[in-house]
């Protein structure tokens, strides 16, 4: 539901080093197996080939394994499936539909394939459709959470916001920390003009969830609905591991909205063009020596972060940090520090950047000294 923003750093990523790190593989196993010979071949090696592929978004590929899949098991009806699926990414909608139906007519009584062709037809605009094999999914598997928030979005597409409100509600009585209901929700008490509900649905999402598209799409529509900047970027955050409490004065307010910056990795803030995050990172921690020389790779790792250049480096009995000014297209220009706290095997990474005409020093010292490393 919504564009895909930057993808941010990797909570496990290690502190860079002046030796290149390897390229990480894309497959999600250790070691990629080997394409299967006509003497080994089976239709679950290519079934194999053609998810990793498809995960990818190499969808021909996937394609021709999903079909050399179907060749050696013509009954594979998750194999058409999801050679449907990749057909519609590629905009075959006939060869899609045609895939859909086949894999409905093989066996009828797989909840995830009506799931499927729902999303098909919603893609397409057929809310109806969607709507009715959404419903036979539900039918078949009565608890999937997935499949109420989905005919909840088809519903909202196609007005029908009484029955949408229904779906998501059911699913938010199945699963209380699922945010994806909570947003759709939120945009139906917002069609509803139920402001105060619909604000408190988006601040859950903010809550609930680390994935930065549902993160944007609720810090939007909260400013659309004209919260408080206070009400959804105030970093207050407690864990056993950490603390970190920013009253919200004590962050710069910036004429510009936030665009698009959904940045993940612990928790999150995001106010005007400024940001905070807080992530653990369970690798090793950075030396005196190698967090120093290690600076600009890992500056530059950030997707919202172009030119950054140190200003200042220096190492405490506890921490390390950094300072730095930076030139982005993505939040403009402005002001930025960076804290290493070791933990052991690990580390804590703080980052905080604001708009160059905000009182920085004054920002960075507030969220600097409100950081705690909780002991264990």
């Amino acid at each position: 539901m919504g564009c895909t923003p930057a993808a941010p750093l990797p909570t496990a990523t290690p502190w860079p080093s002046d030796t290149p790190a390897p390229t990480a593989t894309r497959l999600p196993t250790a070691t990629p197996q080997p394409s299967p010979t006509p003497k080994t071949a089976n239709a679950a090696d290519f079934f194999g080939l053609a998810e990793m592929a498809y995960k990818n978004g190499q969808y021909q590929e996937a394609i021709n394994n999903y079909s050399q899949a179907i060749n050696l098991n013509p009954k594979f009806a998750l194999a058409y499936c999801q050679r449907g699926t990749a057909y519609g990414n590629l905009s075959n909608y006939r060869q899609a539909e045609v895939d859909f139906n086949k894999a409905i007519e093989l066996n009828p009584n797989m909840a995830y394939i009506y799931n499927q062709r729902g999303l098909f037809y919603q893609n397409l605009g057929d809310y109806r459709k969607a709507v009715d094999d959404m419903s036979q999914a539900i039918k078949l598997e009565p608890t999937s959470v997935n499949f109420y928030v989905h005919r909840g979005f088809a519903y909202t597409k196609a007005g029908e916001y009484d029955h949408a409100l229904a779906d998501y509600n059911q699913a938010i009585q199945l699963d209380a920390t699922f945010a994806d209901a909570y947003l759709g929700r939120g945009f139906v008490y917002h069609e509803h003009g139920d402001k105060e509900k619909a604000i408190a649905d988006f601040k859950q999402v903010l809550k609930l969830t680390k994935d930065s598209k549902l993160q944007d799409l609720a810090t939007k529509q909260l400013q659309n609905l004209g919260a408080s900047k206070a009400e959804f970027a105030t970093f207050n955050h407690t864990t056993k591991a950490f603390s970190l409490d920013v009253p919200a004065m004590a962050l710069p307010s910036a004429k510009e909205k936030t665009d698009g910056l959904g940045v993940v990795f612990t928790e999150e803030a995001i106010i005007g063009k400024s940001i905070i995050m807080v992530s653990l990172n369970e690798n090793e921690p950075p030396t005196a020596t190698t967090f120093a020389t290690g600076l600009p790779k890992m500056l530059n790792s950030f997707s919202f972060i172009s030119s950054p250049n140190v200003t200042k480096s220096e190492t405490e009995s506890n921490r390390y940090l950094a300072l730095f000014d930076y030139n982005s297209e993505a939040i403009g220009q402005g002001y930025g520090g960076l804290a290493v706290f070791p933990q052991g095997k690990n580390f804590y990474l703080l980052l905080v950047c604001v708009p160059k005409n905000s009182n920085f020093e004054s920002t960075w010292q507030t969220v600097l000294n409100s950081f705690k490393v909780n002991k264990p």
